[in-house]
């Protein structure tokens, strides 16, 4: 379609151009089938995700060229000249073979016309210089991808210089820090590809008693470019190295602002360790005036109820006959004894009431805990259904570009199969994609008969109930999950 009905006779220029943009493109594609996922990404990132449309060299091997004229005058800077640069791009010069055989040089190809059938000779060493201008035009690229990430290593330091400006910085500096090692790795190895692929190149001879040969080694000077082209090579691995140093320094960079923050939020630590502490001791100290004020408490109570008892509060223990008979004459009127009393129905009071908290403090510390990793896949519909029937007490979500996870937390219903006081659960779950990620419960072991293992058994066979398991669980993952006790 792109060369219409002129197929090996009397091509014009307009329609090769046309051609050799489809042959580019085919030829991507072609070629793309036969590299591995790590040339592949090698290519990728070199031509930086367009290698469907890379640049390509051009060899054109022609019977004849028309009009045919002196080499010079395709270079006219008008009609000739602009017809070639449309299939060799910018034009640097064109020689005389012989008397029939025109070269002419451009940026992206070069152009050899002779009589028919003679063109073929010049085959090995046009492949030659089109094998070196491929590798030229692809050492262009890998030079343009260095001074990329020469540039994200200078927008790496400004972000490192500002890391106080914004709290997205650190994790942006980490971020371009981790693709920066991993383009520069792939470049020192496209370098070290590119340097072995000239290491035992061979630069074809000019046939014998063959002038036009022997001008087109001239013309191309193929062992110049070949040198050129190493040294190239050399340099791009001195560019490598100048952005591994700058990487290593960055990172370096990196580490001591993640040390600061480290220190910074370990001083916090501190300080609210040592604030913990001081409220700890505070606590304590208002534990034991509440303890002391318990006991006045019970002492008053205590006079109260003898006092009550005896009806002295009233002052009708006169008309009271065994107050009379029993109190007055051997307690009260004994020096000390109606004290005495008094002072030990405080003691049992104060005393029961000492024990009686403790005893409650003693029932509410004994707890055993269960944390098991899960990671299933779960019906989030159900799993909602699931929490809509229980009491949920605390929500935390974190949300991020890449995460979704929600935690839930509760105490269960009271239920015979408790054997006792209810166990609470969280569970925390990726909502995004839909998995069971961790359960944590907790079972007090002095309220309850039942273990934190059947605990978790038997939440399970609840959410089983629900459906809420993609997959089928079996009885042996929900025993002997990952547990931390």
């Amino acid at each position: 379609d792109g060369v219409m009905d002129r197929v090996r006779i009397n091509l014009s220029l307009d329609l090769l151009s046309r051609l050799m943009v489809d042959v580019n493109q085919d030829t991507s594609a072609v070629v793309a089938n036969l590299f591995s996922s790590h040339q592949r990404a090698l290519l990728d990132l070199t031509f930086m995700g367009d290698v469907e449309n890379r640049d390509k060299f051009y060899v054109l091997l022609t019977n004849g060229i028309t009009p045919k004229m002196v080499a010079d005058k395709y270079m006219d800077k008008e009609t000739y000249e602009n017809e070639l640069k449309q299939v060799l791009g910018d034009t640097y010069s064109a020689h005389d073979l012989d008397d029939n055989e025109v070269l002419v040089i451009g940026k992206t190809g070069i152009l050899v016309s002779c009589s028919a059938g003679h063109s073929l000779r010049h085959e090995p060493m046009v492949v030659a210089y089109a094998s070196l201008q491929s590798r030229n035009v692809f050492t262009r690229s890998v030079f343009n991808r260095c001074f990329v990430l020469t540039d994200t290593l200078k927008v790496v330091h400004d972000l490192i210089e500002k890391h106080d400006h914004d709290p997205a910085n650190i994790d942006r500096v980490r971020s371009l820090l981790s693709t920066c090692t991993e383009e520069c790795i792939m470049l020192g190895e496209i370098q070290t590809f590119l340097l072995e692929s000239m290491s035992d190149f061979e630069v074809p001879k000019a046939l014998e008693d063959d002038a036009a040969s022997l001008k087109l080694l001239e013309c191309l000077r193929i062992e110049k470019l070949l040198n050129r082209m190493r040294a190239r090579a050399i340099d791009i691995e001195k560019t490598i190295t100048g952005a591994s140093n700058d990487l290593t320094a960055l990172r370096e960079q990196a580490d001591v602002i993640n040390r600061q923050k480290k220190l910074s939020t370990s001083r916090g630590l501190d300080e609210s360790t040592k604030n913990l502490e001081d409220l700890f001791r505070a606590g304590m100290r208002q534990g034991a005036v509440l303890e002391i004020m318990q006991v006045v408490l019970a002492g008053s109570l205590a006079f109260d109820v003898v006092d009550r008892t005896t009806g002295f509060y009233l002052g009708i223990s006169q008309s009271i006959t065994w107050a009379n008979d029993w109190l007055t004459p051997y307690i009260v009127d004994t020096p000390f004894i109606w004290l005495a009393i008094n002072l030990f129905t405080w003691v049992l009071f104060g005393g029961f009431l000492i024990w009686f908290m403790r005893y409650l403090a003693y029932m509410g510390t004994s707890v055993m805990s269960l944390r098991a990793v899960h990671n299933k896949k779960i019906v989030m519909a159900n799993m909602r259904r699931y929490l809509g029937d229980r009491s949920i007490e605390v929500q935390d979500t974190d949300n991020d570009p890449n995460v979704f996870i929600k935690k839930y937390s509760w105490d269960e219903a009271p239920h015979a199969k408790w054997e006792g006081l209810p166990p609470t659960i969280e569970m925390t779950f990726d909502e995004r994609y839909s998995f069971l990620l961790h359960v944590y419960i907790q079972v007090n072991k002095r309220k309850s008969k039942l273990s934190v293992e059947a605990a978790h058994e038997l939440i399970f066979e609840d959410l089983k109930t629900y459906d809420c398991f993609k997959d089928k669980v079996t009885t042996a993952e929900i025993t002997a999950p990952s547990v931390t006790a």
